[in-house]
């Protein structure tokens, strides 16, 4: 099995790059085990005594496991069996004391065998004497040749400095994909010794990872997470919007009652907007000079292009409702609507039954309706004067 692992932090950070390390693993282990009697401690810190097991079983051509690995204080390789054995599992586990130092604890387990000949014992000693070398040189403790530990992807509901918490983990299965763009790169353009320290290129596209980890962490972790503020081919929600970028697209705005200014786009098939290959109709509301809220009219058979367009930028749907619709002739349709929770509005995917009936996606942001509430409280203090 082929395992991808991300980590899923939600707080104060900077957004670092996602590593893909595929990897096998073994589940079935009989409980032939060595571990060394004592427990020697590195003028290291855990991180860096981490990375050097790494690098240190790397070096001696076990495959580190990192779905099982729970770094920095636990390393799990695979040593790959041989004519007498089939091979071991080795737990490294990093304990961090006081003064910057790192005690090293080791066990080796053999792989469905019941009698190891020597091997656990002797993958503990040539696992010590590979990280004393390592550590000794210095080697794959920083710079560009050290081992990379999956990359800690940020996810913070706002900005990055607020202050959140840590989730946990999420999981991808990459089992059964194929990327020939990410093989040719291994065969043509990496070296041996790249990839068995960084390992292989990933399998999977990463618009498709981004895809996976998103909806594998919302399925995870549900309402904790959110979206980033609500942005539309490069307007955010909130900020300003100058209304003459709309005009000189064909755009014609006009005063609105609600808000305070409309924009609708054209509708000829030549300079009318798209999404995809689909025309829509778009209205952007201004209030106060910022984007205030948009709206999206599309034909009910582009439904699955609008939801899956929408999908891939901002994840799966939060939730997703079906209603029942009855039209004037009597007849029954249901209509689903999805809705997406981000920092700035909801955003509501409705979509179209017929093409009496077609489909919209619409968002507010959540500060203009406060200010359109006061503005109608203040309208009807004014009023209530004549009574």
């Amino acid at each position: 099995m082929h395992k991808a692992l991300f980590v899923v932090l939600l707080g104060m950070g900077v957004l670092a790059g996602c590593t893909l390390h595929v990897t096998k693993t073994s589940e079935d282990v009989l409980p032939q085990t060595a571990a060394q009697p004592f427990l020697p401690s590195y003028n290291v810190s855990i991180e860096q005594a981490a990375t050097a097991s790494i690098h240190a079983m790397e070096s001696l051509g076990w495959q580190t496991d990192y779905a099982k690995s729970k770094l920095p204080v636990l390393v799990v390789g695979m040593v790959p069996g041989t004519l007498t054995s089939n091979g071991e599992i080795v737990e490294v586990s990093l304990m961090d004391k006081q003064g910057g130092k790192t005690e090293v604890y080791v066990v080796s387990r053999s792989v469905l065998q019941a009698v190891d000949w020597g091997r656990n014992a002797d993958n503990i000693k040539q696992f010590y004497s590979a990280l004393n070398g390592v550590i000794t040189s210095g080697m794959a403790l920083s710079g560009p040749n050290a081992p990379r530990t999956p990359g800690a992807i940020i996810v913070t509901a706002g900005p990055i400095s607020q202050p959140s918490q840590a989730l946990g983990e999420v999981h991808v299965n990459t089992t059964g994909m194929i990327n020939f763009g990410s093989m040719l790169n291994d065969a043509l353009f990496r070296s041996p010794l790249s990839r068995a320290v960084q390992g292989p290129t990933p399998a999977a596209h990463t618009a498709q990872l981004n895809t996976m980890l998103r909806q594998a962490a919302r399925q995870q972790y549900g309402s904790q997470l959110e979206l980033a503020p609500f942005e539309f081919r490069g307007h955010k929600l909130g900020e300003l919007l100058d209304e003459q970028l709309l005009i000189q697209k064909g755009y014609r705005c006009m005063k609105s009652d609600e808000f305070d200014r409309w924009c609708i786009s054209p509708v000829d098939l030549e300079k009318g907007e798209r999404i995809g290959n689909v025309l829509v109709r778009l209205h952007y509301y201004l209030l106060n000079g910022k984007f205030a809220s948009l709206h999206i009219g599309f034909g009910w058979a582009a439904n699955d292009t609008i939801r899956e367009a929408f999908s891939v930028k901002f994840g799966q749907p939060h939730k997703t409702e079906t209603e029942i619709i009855q039209n004037r002739l009597g007849a029954v349709f249901e209509r689903k609507k999805h809705t997406w929770q981000t920092t700035t509005g909801t955003l509501t995917l409705t979509e179209g039954i017929d093409q009496h009936n077609g489909g919209n996606v619409s968002i507010t942001w959540a500060e203009a309706l406060r200010i359109i509430a006061e503005r109608k409280k203040a309208k009807g203090a004014e009023a209530a004067k004549d009574l």
